[in-house]
């Protein structure tokens, strides 16, 4: 492993209301593979049996070995928690919550190459 970098957060919303938070990160073109996660979930009282949060990888963009570059975007309902991608230069994570306080955790590890199985 060539290094690692770890963030941290929280987002919290009210009930009836989807409040959304994006975290961007920029760095040097690095084989990286990005996975984010709940650390903490907290629902409130008046939620009535209902929270909602989501965390979800929505845009990686990267340079590719011949100097073009590219970007993967998926929606936050449903975004990827992983993505291992060679010369990553930017990451949003976007995080959705309702009727809760949630810690969110983005790892990025890096690798001097990288990949995913099914990918």
């Amino acid at each position: 492993m060539d290094g690692m970098q770890t963030f941290l957060g929280n987002v919290s919303g009210p009930a009836g209301r989807v409040t959304s938070m994006t975290f961007h990160v920029e760095q040097p073109p690095r084989n990286t593979i990005v996975e984010v996660s709940l650390s903490r979930f907290v629902t409130y009282r008046q939620c009535e049996g209902y929270a909602n949060a989501t965390t979800a990888l929505t845009r990686v963009q990267f340079t590719n070995p011949d100097g073009s570059t590219g970007e993967l975007n998926f929606p936050a309902s449903s975004g990827r928690n992983v993505v291992a991608k060679n010369g990553v230069t930017g990451i949003d994570l976007t995080v959705e919550v309702e009727c809760v306080l949630v810690h969110w955790l983005m790892n990025l590890f890096y690798w001097p190459s990288v990949g995913l199985r099914g990918e």
